[in-house]
């Protein structure tokens, strides 16, 4: 299911100086996400990469 972004606003060209507390919390949580979702794919690939040199 989509939902609507919260970077819509304030507009990316108001963010010059950095990221905001909204923006770390989302990255926070899409990597929460992304880890839970792909953790094992990429162990695996780490070790094999690890046992190849």
């Amino acid at each position: 299911m989509a939902h609507r972004s919260v970077l819509e606003w304030p507009a990316m060209i108001d963010r010059i100086f950095g990221i905001d507390v909204d923006d770390q919390r989302l990255a926070l949580w899409l990597s929460e996400q992304l880890w839970a979702s792909h953790s094992e794919q990429l162990i695996a690939a780490a070790l094999q990469i690890r046992h190849a040199h």
